[in-house]
Order: C-alpha cells, then structure tokens, then sequence
C-alpha cells in the first residue's frame, strides 16, 4: 500500500467530522448530567475537539531563487483529536502539501495512543518518531516559517508503527521509543526491517513554566534502520546526490542533542543533528555524513505578545556545498489563534539556495489556528 491520500471532498468531511463531534460531547454531557441526576455514575465522556491551521502570506524571492515572488498558501490543515475518559487519545489530522502540483489533501496523523499510568502510555498509528527537539513542536509553535534545514533533512518526521512514551519526577523527565516501518507514510515494510527510534529529555521545572522562572532542559535522542529503498534526498547536497539518496540502500544511523533555555522573556534555543549512512553495495563503500544544527535566541516583549528572535542554520549535506544562514524575524501574537510573522534570510560563505531558504529571501505571513 501506498501513503494515503484525501481528494479536496475529504475537506468537507473532516469539517463535518469536527461539527459532529461538538454535539457528540454536547449530548454526551447532557446524557452525564441525566445520570448524575438519577444518583448514577457518570459514564466516561467521547471528547472531540477540532484542530486547525492556516497559514498564508506575501513571499519575496531573489533571482537566484528557485521559487517564484508572490503570495502562497504556506499550510492548510484540518482534523480532529481527543479522548474517552482518561484511558484513550486519539488524533486524526490532514494537510495541503503546498508544493504539490495536485494540491491534494493527505493524512499527517492518524494515532491512537492509551494511557496506563503517567509513566507508561501506548502509541500506534501514523505519528511523529521520537527524534528531535523541533521537529515534535506542533507547527503553530515553531518559530519560523519553516523547521531547521538539520532537522527537515535528518529527522525521520512521520511514520507508521508504535511505541511507548511517558514521564516520571513530576514530568520533568521524558522519553519516547518507538517501532516503525522507516518508510514515511506509507503503511509498507519492504525489507522486513524496522526504524528503532528514542529520546529522552529533562526539564528542570516540568511542564508549567512561569515567566519569572529559569527553565533549561537538555534532550537526547538515536534512532537506526536497515532500510531498502528510503526517500533521503533532503541530506543530498548536489544533484547527484539527491538522485542516490532518493532510492538509499543500506544502513542509516540518525543521533543529536539539544538544548533549550528561558528566564524573564529571554530564551535561547539550539540543537545538533548527525546522520551516517552506510550504502549497502558490491565492494567497499565510502560512509556517508550529513549532519547540522541550529542555535536561536530572543526576547518576549508587552507580556510575550511582540517577539524578536535571530537563528543561525547550517546544514553540511552529502556532497555539495554547505548551507550556512542567518534569520531575523519578529512574530505578534494576538491571543491564542492569530499570529502575524516577518522574516529575513541572509546566506553567508556564499551558500547556495536550499529547498525552503535564499539569501535575500523575505517572507511575511499570517497564522489562524484552532
């Protein structure tokens, strides 16, 4: 089987599905508070909550670009999530690929996860590995445009299988394992062999963090796969490169750190990925390294509703030149769902455009979330 795919009707349904589900709970509390008042237990509750993301705005190019000026649709998304009771989670959730010629719909996440206890939850389904630090922030809450050129290129993203996750010391302390099929989204496993992913991370106050606190959290994370025929090319840096990487045929072996930091509106953010791939071929064959990473920092003004911040973004891929950039944006935020971002790239040691970036490159748009 191939990864699924949603024609443009499918839009209609997962509002259906979103409008439906208001009134699931609606008549779900109706029929609990019946209950409750007949002097019976309460019965766990279907929670069914739509999720949402629009992202558009004005794009500036330079010549050397291979994008074109204009204004674009940078992320159109819908879906659902939620629960029954406290046992099971759920989230179903589609998205535009605006690079697409057919702007066709396909599922991001389709999982189901169960809780046994705060340090042991279930997860199957076609969700995000456990790997990288940016790459599990929910795409409303990263800080550019775009995700780091490191952790676009090396991070496994989205895949089919399952794992554990969960959280001890009053969740300062993380982790997440994970089975998979190493293919992305598609429901095959050609060769009989799985992507082995981890992470772990620690933060010093656990999840609800004050202003006025100090906050630092370290992260780890690995992961392994023998793979057969698996879509690389993002870590190829030249064209010849990304035609090899896009059939690879061998053992890949993914690790990184990372490091997040906040005290009175400041925060610094910075991360460091590495990928080695071992091509499987006649005769011996050279390893092959792409690795790379991001640092960022900023400051929260008027109670975190203005937003400065600065990243270097460097990719050393396989072959090819390396990717060194600098971003300056500024992002206003207008209570939960509206945010307004300006951002500006720079390229230094005369890198050559990338997949997401340029020098010169200037992009303003604005954000609608659910």
């Amino acid at each position: 089987m191939r990864p699924h795919k949603l024609a443009t009707p499918a839009l209609a349904a997962l509002l259906t599905l979103a409008t439906a589900g208001v009134g699931v709970d609606l008549l779900a509390q109706e029929a609990g508070e019946g209950q409750e008042d007949a002097g019976t237990r309460e019965p766990p509750k279907l929670r069914i909550e739509p999720i949402g993301l629009v992202r558009a705005g004005l794009r500036v190019e330079p010549e050397d670009s291979p994008r074109n000026t204009g204004f674009d649709l940078f992320d159109a998304r819908l879906g659902v999530r939620g629960g029954f009771g406290s046992i099971l989670e759920y989230i179903v959730h589609a998205g535009l690929e605006p690079r697409a010629i057919d702007k066709e719909l396909e599922f991001l996440d389709v999982a189901l996860a169960v809780t046994f206890m705060p340090e042991l939850h279930f997860d199957v389904g076609l969700y995000k590995a456990p790997f990288s630090l940016e790459e599990l922030i929910w795409r409303p809450d990263i800080k550019f445009e775009s995700r780091a050129q490191a952790v676009t290129a090396i991070a496994p993203g989205r895949q089919v299988g399952a794992g554990l996750s969960g959280t001890f010391l009053e969740e300062r302390l993380e982790y997440g394992v994970g089975l998979f099929n190493g293919n992305g989204k598609s429901l095959e496993n050609d060769n009989n062999s799985f992507l082995y992913s981890g992470r772990l991370q620690f933060n010093n106050v656990g999840p609800v963090q004050l202003l006025n606190e100090f906050v630092i959290q370290v992260g780890g994370n690995a992961a392994f796969s023998r793979d057969s025929a698996a879509d690389l090319s993002r870590m190829g840096g030249s064209p010849a490169a990304v035609e090899e990487l896009s059939a690879f045929r061998g053992d890949r072996f993914l690790w990184g750190f990372d490091l997040s930091s906040s005290y009175r509106g400041f925060f610094v953010d910075a991360e460091f990925l590495r990928a080695e791939l071992d091509p499987l071929q006649v005769g011996d064959a050279e390893k092959l390294v792409a690795q790379g990473g991001y640092v960022q920092g900023g400051y929260r003004f008027l109670s975190g509703f203005l937003e400065g911040l600065v990243r270097y973004d460097t990719l050393d891929p396989i072959e090819g030149e390396d990717r060194d950039y600098l971003l300056i944006g500024a992002n206003l935020y207008y209570l939960y769902h509206f945010r307004f971002e300006m951002q500006y790239a720079i390229g230094l040691h005369d890198s050559p455009p990338t997949p997401d970036l340029s020098d010169g490159q200037f992009i303003f748009f604005v954000q609608l979330r659910l």
